[in-house]
C-alpha cells in the first residue's frame, strides 16, 4: 500500500505519511507474532506449571512438578529417586551387554588367531623372569603389546631368535592374547603353513587364489611366523616368507619371527634388508641365550597345558 499526496506540500505530505505506514506495519507484524505464540500454546493445550508435594512408597516426600501439555492430559514428573535408579539399572544392563559383546568378540578373536592350544593360556605373569636377559625380554614383550596401538602405526616388529625351550613361543603367543583382548586381530602359524597354503593356491582346483591366501596372510593386525629357518627351504619357499614380509612392511602391520636360529644366521636365510625392515618404527631383536626351561615346565602348576610327566618303563 502506498500513499501519494499532490499538491504544494506534497513531498513532506508524503514523506509523514510513509512513515506512519511503516510504523502500522511493524505493528501489525509484531500482533501476528503474538497471536501466533498464543495460537501454538493454545493448540497444544499448555498450562502454567503446577507443583505439589507427593509420597514415593519407596523414597517417600519429593515435589511433583505438573503441567498440561494436551487437553486433557497431564504431564506430572515422576520421583527422582525412582528415575535415577531406573536410568543406573539400565545402564547396567547396557554396560553388561557391551561386556558381553567385547568378551565374545575377544574369543572369536582368539580363536581365529590359530593360537596353538598349548599356549593359549601363556601370559606375561605366567613367564618365568629370573636372569637379567629374561627379563629384558618379558619387558620388551609387555611393553610392545601394552603399546600395541603405537607399533602398529610405524609397522614396527620383534624377533625373537635364539635356543629351543627359552620362552620364546611363550611370550609371542602373549602378546598375541594380549592384541586379542585388545580387540585387535591376530594370525599365529608356522613358517612351514604358510608356505604350504600359498602353495597350495597355485593348484588348478584350489579353494583360494594366491593373491586371497596372501591377503589371508597380509591383513591381520599381528602375525606370529614360527620355525623361521627351521629347516633352508627352496628359493621359491624364501620368496613367499618375502612376499608376506614385504607386504605386511607396506601396509604397516607388524610381524612376530620366532626362530632357533642365531641372530647371524637369520640375517643369511632372510636377508639383512628383511631384518633392518622389522626393526625399522622401533622394533627389536631378542636373543634367548639362556638353557631351556622345558624340564621345568612338568612341575609349574602356573602354566596352563602342563606336559605330563614321561612314563618311566
Amino acid at each position: 500500500m502506498r500513499f501519494v499526496a499532490i499538491g504544494p506540500d506534497s513531498e513532506k505530505i508524503n514523506s509523514m505519511a510513509e512513515i506512519v505506514i511503516q510504523q502500522g506495519i511493524r505493528k501489525v507484524k509484531n500482533l501476528a507474532n503474538e497471536n501466533m505464540v498464543n495460537l501454538k500454546s493454545t493448540s497444544l493445550g499448555l498450562s502454567g506449571e503446577v507443583e505439589q508435594k507427593v509420597i514415593c512408597p519407596t523414597h517417600g516426600e519429593y515435589i511433583q512438578k505438573s503441567h498440561e501439555v494436551l487437553e486433557g492430559r497431564v504431564f506430572k514428573t515422576n520421583c527422582p529417586s525412582c528415575s535415577k535408579e531406573k536410568k543406573e539399572a539400565k545402564d547396567k544392563v547396557e554396560q553388561l551387554e557391551q561386556q558381553r559383546k567385547k568378551s565374545e568378540k575377544i574369543k572369536r578373536l582368539i580363536g581365529d588367531a590359530g593360537i596353538p592350544k598349548r599356549f593359549l593360556g601363556r601370559s606375561f605373569d605366567n613367564y618365568r623372569a629370573e636372569t637379567n636377559d629374561q627379563q629384558k625380554a618379558l619387558k620388551v614383550a609387555n611393553y610392545f603389546a601394552a603399546n600395541f596401538d603405537q607399533f602398529l602405526s610405524t609397522g614396527a616388529s620383534l624377533i625373537f631368535c635364539g635356543k629351543p625351550g627359552t620362552g620364546k613361543t611363550h611370550l609371542a603367543s602373549a602378546i598375541a592374547n594380549s592384541v586379542c583382548e585388545q580387540g585387535r586381530s591376530a594370525l599365529f602359524l608356522s613358517v612351514l603353513k604358510a608356505t604350504r597354503l600359498v602353495k597350495e593356491s597355485w593348484r588348478k582346483d584350489a579353494d583360494a587364489r594366491e593373491n586371497d591366501v596372501y591377503k589371508t596372510l597380509i591383513s591381520p593386525d599381528l602375525l606370529v611366523l614360527d620355525e623361521v629357518g627351521v629347516q633352508f627351504g627352496s628359493e621359491a619357499e624364501k620368496l613367499i616368507i618375502f612376499e608376506i614380509l614385504n607386504g605386511r612392511y607396506e601396509e604397516m602391520r607388524p610381524c612376530i619371527l620366532i626362530s632357533n636360529l642365531l641372530p647371524s644366521e637369520l640375517s643369511i636365510f632372510l636377508g639383512e634388508r628383511v631384518i633392518d625392515r622389522m626393526k625399522e618404527g622401533g622394533g627389536s631383536l631378542i636373543t634367548f641365550a639362556w638353557g631351556s626351561y622345558r624340564p621345568n615346565v612338568i612341575s609349574d602348576k602356573a602354566l596352563p597345558c602342563a606336559e605330563v610327566a614321561p612314563v618311566v618303563w
